[in-house]
């Protein structure tokens, strides 16, 4: 599904413009119908996936996210150097970034991410990002460079070392690990993740 959308949507998305809004938009409704469709014509996959959300749901409000650790993996960077993942986290409060070049949704939230990273960088957040891509990291580096994003961007092409899998995302998804490797929060969206800022980073006079 992740390679039939990438076909699909790669040549639109890269053909737009960062400050034309309406088709962006338009963009995006197209891969949600896109998506929609996808699943009337694959019903179990369909079914499967929406199993899978809700026992994640189920299992993250059952234990809590205090007692759960950001296991360590295997990744590329995006010049395909093989690092850990712990190195770009490890004593650090940090924000890891789920998203992928052809994923719309992903791009804009990372581009929101910006200004709330440079607003909390230097009291102490820590930020890198994961693509999901496929074939190359072409799609990739141009999104990077595009909109310029400040962090490190890990790859796992191909699903070499199922990065995505073991976050149970196909995509998009924020994790915020505090510096002794706890997941403390599973933003589902920029406000929420604006929301658990602002509280460990609270406004001082």
């Amino acid at each position: 599904m992740e390679q039939a959308a990438e076909a699909k949507f790669r040549p639109a998305y890269e053909q737009l413009d960062d400050n034309d809004k309406q088709k962006m938009a338009k963009l995006e409704n197209e891969y949600h119908q896109w998506t929609l469709d996808y699943y009337k014509a694959h019903p179990m996959l369909g079914f499967l996936f929406e199993l899978d959300g809700r026992l994640k749901g189920f299992h993250f409000n059952d234990t809590g996210l205090a007692a759960m650790q950001y296991n360590d993996y295997d990744v590329h960077t995006i010049d395909g150097q093989q690092v850990r993942a712990s190195e770009y986290y490890k004593d650090k409060l940090t924000l890891v970034i789920c998203w992928a070049s052809w994923c719309s949704p992903c791009i804009r939230d990372a581009c929101d991410i910006i200004p709330i990273y440079n607003e909390y960088r230097n009291r102490g957040l820590n930020v890198f990002s994961l693509a999901h891509e496929f074939k190359s990291t072409d799609a990739m580096r141009k999104a990077v460079e595009r909109h310029a994003f400040p962090w490190p961007c890990l790859v796992d092409l191909d699903d070499e070392f199922g990065v995505f899998r073991k976050h149970g995302t196909q995509n998009s998804a924020l994790f915020l690990i505090d510096r002794d490797g706890t997941i403390i929060a599973v933003p589902n969206n920029v406000d929420e993740l604006k929301a658990k800022l602002e509280e460990i980073f609270p406004i001082t006079n």
